[in-house]
């Protein structure tokens, strides 16, 4: 057994035990919120994962002429869209403040929120079944413009789709700032 093969083995054994161990402990592991606290704590959350996102493309796009590789260039505009999806689910959320969105509700933040997951994981899975190979420098550029088109195509879509429903604005309002000045203090 080669020194890889044995780390590899180590590995998959933690994690099977953390595995097992979350298992059998879930009960005692669960953590209840009270409902005054969720939103707090669910944005907390929310921007942690954005920026873990975030950190993934922007690092793709700093160590791209070094690697020079279309699989890590799909992986960081993959993490880009998603936190961008993510982004606008945090924004759009219930009770949040109508900086973006005058009206929110569940079914738009829910709609984001299924976006960012469906493009994770079908965009993930192509990134490592289509094949890997140099690409030029010229191209990341353009490969960084596709993922924020395909945010703003959704988004646009979503709008459109509303605004047949009701009167949906995508706008930032000096109302919004007198519904909730405590976001700015």
């Amino acid at each position: 057994m080669t020194k890889k093969e044995r780390r590899t083995l180590i590995v998959s054994a933690v994690a099977i035990i953390c595995f097992l161990t979350i298992l059998l402990l879930r009960s005692s592991l669960s953590l209840t919120f009270e409902q005054n606290h969720f939103l707090s704590i669910h944005t907390l959350f929310e921007f942690f994962s954005i920026t873990v996102a975030m950190a993934i493309a922007f690092q793709g796009w700093i160590s791209f002429p070094q690697a020079l590789s279309r699989r890590r260039l799909r992986i960081a505009t993959t993490f880009l869209a998603v936190g961008c999806l993510d982004l606008l689910h945090a924004l759009t959320y219930k009770q949040m403040p109508g900086i973006i969105v005058a009206d929110s509700s569940v079914q738009l933040t829910t709609s984001f929120w299924l976006a960012a997951r469906l493009t994770q994981a079908i965009f993930l899975l192509l990134a490592f079944l289509l094949p890997d190979g140099p690409i030029q420098e010229k191209e990341k550029f353009l490969a960084f413009v596709v993922p924020l088109l395909y945010v703003g195509s959704l988004a646009v879509a979503h709008r459109r789709r509303r605004s047949r429903n009701r009167s949906t604005r995508l706008v930032f309002t000096i109302d919004s700032l007198r519904q909730s000045p405590r976001l700015f203090i």
